[in-house]
C-alpha cells in the first residue's frame, strides 16, 4: 500500500509542475554586434529547425513550433551581450488502455530543442567579429 501512495504522489507532483523555461541561451554575443544583425541570426536558426516566427523587435524574436505531440512558444531576447530565453511547452498524449480522454501536459521547452537552438546560432556568431 505505502508503494502505491508513494509512486501516485510522485506521479501527482510531476503533473502539477507546469512552469516556464528560462535561462541563457548564448552567454556571449560579440561586442559590438549589431542587434538587428543578432536577431536576423536568432530568427533564421528558428526557421532552420521549423519554428514560425511570431513577432520581432530590435532586440526579441518570439517563435512558435507544433511538432507532432508538442505545441511550443519561445522568447529569445538579447540583453547586456547575451541571449536569454522564456519559453514553455504542452504534450498532448494518446492514452493507452482503457482511458479515452488525452493526457496534456504543461512545461518546459524540451531541452534538446534549446540545445539544437544553442548550437545552431553560437556557430553563426563565433564567425562574428568582436568589436
Amino acid at each position: 500500500m505505502r508503494t502505491i501512495y508513494v509512486a501516485v504522489l510522485a506521479f501527482t507532483m510531476s503533473i502539477t509542475v507546469a512552469r516556464a523555461d528560462s535561462g541563457i541561451l548564448v552567454g556571449h554575443v560579440p561586442n559590438g554586434a549589431d542587434p538587428a544583425i543578432v536577431v536576423a541570426v536568432v530568427k533564421q536558426a528558428l526557421i532552420n529547425r521549423e519554428w514560425t516566427v511570431k513577432a520581432a523587435e530590435a532586440n526579441y524574436v518570439v517563435a512558435v513550433i507544433d511538432a507532432g505531440d508538442t505545441d511550443a512558444q519561445i522568447r529569445i531576447e538579447l540583453s547586456r551581450g547575451r541571449l536569454l530565453y522564456d519559453g514553455t511547452a504542452t504534450r498532448t498524449m494518446r492514452p493507452t488502455g482503457p482511458q479515452q480522454q488525452m493526457i496534456v501536459r504543461k512545461g518546459d521547452v524540451p531541452k534538446r530543442w534549446i540545445e539544437y537552438l544553442r548550437r545552431d546560432i553560437s556557430a553563426i556568431l563565433a564567425t562574428m567579429p568582436e568589436h
